[in-house]
């Protein structure tokens, strides 16, 4: 489910500040209070249904995506399968040069810490 708990509990304290607030003169202090959170805990539940609904909207969508990039994929395979491990080695070769000075330059920072340090 997307989001956390936290989300509820701020939306349940919306509720409560809304109607505390609109009603603070018509009624009862007491009356106000008790209404109050029966609207806190109504808005806590009405998230948990929001929440629930971004959740599946989304997760439909991933899934029509994935499905439409599995295709893609397939499709692509199927017309040129050489152009593929073309590629498959020019990003093997990018990532072995790319990884190289990354690891040089990160060992000689560490080797001028440990010299400051000492």
């Amino acid at each position: 489910m997307i989001g956390s708990i936290l989300w509820n509990a701020w939306f349940a304290l919306l509720g409560f500040s809304l109607y505390f607030f609109l009603s603070l003169q018509s009624r009862s202090p007491f009356q106000i209070l008790v209404e109050s959170f029966a609207c806190a805990i109504i808005f806590f539940f009405v998230m948990f249904g929001i929440r629930t609904g971004i959740t599946v909207s989304t997760k439909e969508y991933e899934n029509d995506e994935d499905k439409l990039e599995s295709d893609h994929t397939q499709m692509n395979e199927m017309s040129n399968p050489e152009q593929d491990t073309v590629i498959e080695n020019e990003n093997e070769e990018t990532q072995t040069t790319m990884q190289s000075p990354n690891d040089e330059e990160v060992a000689k920072v560490v080797k001028q810490m440990l010299a400051q340090d000492d």
